[in-house]
Order: structure tokens, then C-alpha cells, then sequence
């Protein structure tokens, strides 16, 4: 269908969830057969969720999970019938008006400002040694520190700081794992002078310092 969305963008590079399409048309076809089986109007979903706009979005009720999560684990073992089943539960649940969740308030960001983010993103990842301040990149955009740092936690979903050092753990992580590579030269390589700060930031992050951590993989590889 032309107005299915075609492309998904997910900043940082992971995505857990679950996606389905509904066509409007199919539900005109389909609505008789279903509504006299199940007593499911699906033609009222757009006047439910989208008759006033195009976006909706709201945070799943526990029983929705529930669907949900019941959903996920079909695509491992996949059930078609089953999968028609928890299907039809969860448009029961978004069909009754009694248990529609709350429209969260969202800020949206335009297209300009998301590049913004994800340019900022790019200079300060390029190289982990280096320590980028946030200021000399929003001068760079001509846009004020707060607005760059406000379209950054819009886009990725956390603060600058928090951003890097997730990732800065992350390639040790990785580093520690897959390399015998000393631990100095990992805590330079993710940008850490002192190898005594590094070692309380992934401890803070894994419960364990460094050579606890490789130590531990190795184990648990023999």
C-alpha cells in the first residue's frame, strides 16, 4: 500500500517490538465475517484512534503486554492459528472505548532538527578519545547548547552524556569479550585517561571491574 510507511529509522541501531499493519480496505471486506463471529467492528478503530489525527500513541494497559508478549514469543515458534487469536484478543481490547490507554504528550521535532541530532551524533561517536564539548557542536549548527541537547534526548532517548557513556561501555564491553587487548589501552581507546576511572564507570555498569568481567567470559567459555 502507498501510505504504508515504508522506512523505519531507529537511532540506536536496536529495536525490540512488534509492528503490524491493518488495511483499512481489508477491514471493509473482512468486517462482516469477523463482526458476526467475534461482535468486532473493526471499521471503528480510525474513529477511535484517528479521527481527529494522524498519530496516536499511548503506553499498552498490562493485558495488552500480556497480547503482546504472547505475540512475540509466536514469532519464535510460529502458530498461525494462534497467532489469528491473540490477533483478534488484542483488536477486542483496542475496540473497547472502556479500556482505551491515555494519548501520552509527545514533542515532536522536525526534520531539520532530527538531522541536527543525528549529524551531533556522528562528530561526537567518530572518535571516543576525543571529548567533543556539546557547545562548540551546537555553534557548529548555529543552534543554542539547550535546543541541540533537547533535539539529541528527542532523537536517542537519553542525555548527551548518558549517550556516551552507554556506548563508550558498550565497545569495552565488546573489547574485553572479544580481544586480549590490555585494559589501559581499552579504557584509551573508549576515551578514559585514567584507567582507574574507567574501571568505576564499568563497574557501575556491570557490577564487576574489568578483569572480573573478561575473566568471568572466559570461564564461561571453557
Amino acid at each position: 500500500r502507498q501510505t504504508s510507511q515504508s522506512e523505519s529509522y531507529f537511532p540506536t541501531k536496536y529495536y525490540h517490538g512488534i509492528t503490524m499493519y491493518f488495511d483499512p480496505d481489508f477491514f471493509t471486506e473482512a468486517n462482516s465475517n469477523v463482526d458476526n463471529l467475534f461482535n468486532l467492528n473493526l471499521s471503528q478503530l480510525s474513529e477511535i484512534y484517528f479521527e481527529k489525527k494522524d498519530t496516536y500513541i499511548a503506553e499498552a494497559s498490562s493485558e495488552m503486554g500480556k497480547i503482546l508478549e504472547q505475540l512475540w514469543q509466536l514469532y519464535e515458534t510460529p502458530s498461525p492459528f494462534h497467532m489469528k487469536l491473540s490477533v483478534l484478543e488484542l483488536l477486542h481490547l483496542l475496540l473497547d472505548t472502556g479500556n482505551v490507554a491515555q494519548e501520552k504528550t509527545l514533542t515532536f521535532y522536525t526534520s531539520i532538527q532530527v538531522e541536527i541530532a543525528k549529524k551531533a551524533e556522528q562528530i561526537l561517536t567518530a572518535d571516543l578519545k576525543q571529548h567533543i564539548p556539546i557547545k562548540q557542536i551546537a555553534q557548529q549548527f548555529g543552534v543554542s547548547e539547550t535546543s541541540l541537547k533537547n533535539y539529541f534526548r528527542g532523537v536517542y532517548g537519553k542525555n548527551v552524556s548518558d549517550y556516551l557513556r552507554d556506548l563508550r561501555m558498550s565497545i569495552a564491553e565488546k573489547l574485553l569479550t572479544e580481544t586480549k587487548l590490555p585494559i589501559s589501552e581499552i579504557a584509551s581507546q573508549v576515551g578514559y585517561t585514567k584507567q582507574g576511572k574507567f574501571a568505576e564507570v564499568f563497574r557501575q555498569q556491570f557490577q564487576m571491574n574489568p578483569l572480573e568481567y573478561r575473566r568471568a567470559k572466559i570461564i564461561k567459555k571453557i
